[in-house]
Formats: C-alpha cells, sequence, structure tokens
C-alpha cells in the first residue's frame, strides 16, 4: 500500500518536473524568436529608409520597435502582478 503510494508520488513528480522543463524550454524558445523578428523588423525598416522610402521605413521600424517594448511591458507587468 504505501510503497504503491510513493511509487505513483515519485512519478508524478518527475512527470511534473519534465513537464516544467518542457515549459521553460519552449518559453525561452519563444522570446528567441520574438526578438530575432523583432531586429528584422527594425532593421527592414532602417533599410527601407536609407534606401529613399523613408516615411514608410520609418513606420516599419517604430511598429516593429513598439511591437517588442510593448510584448517586453506587458510581460513585465503580468510577473509583477503573478509575485
Amino acid at each position: 500500500g504505501a510503497e504503491r503510494i510513493m511509487s505513483y508520488t515519485e512519478r508524478e513528480q518527475a512527470h511534473r518536473f519534465e513537464m516544467d522543463e518542457k515549459t521553460l524550454k519552449y518559453y525561452s524558445r519563444g522570446q528567441t524568436f520574438g526578438f530575432v523578428l523583432g531586429l528584422i523588423g527594425v532593421a527592414g525598416g532602417l533599410v527601407i529608409a536609407y534606401e529613399g522610402q523613408g516615411l514608410v521605413g520609418f513606420g516599419a521600424f517604430f511598429s516593429s520597435l513598439a511591437s517588442l517594448v510593448g510584448v517586453f511591458m506587458y510581460d513585465k507587468l503580468t510577473s509583477d502582478e503573478a509575485s
């Protein structure tokens, strides 16, 4: 009886640990991809502005930059509320 309960508890804990590790890995990967896409948008906006389409280029630059800042601020606010 007691050994069976302990065995179940150990398996459950191992599973929970594995799921937490996967969640952290996916969260980190999502942040990396988001950052790379944001940098591509910022760099693309600057290149477009440099090539002579100033208004369109700066629009792309600032919208990409605003998205990155917005996501960072949202994440910061939600993590502060959770703690």
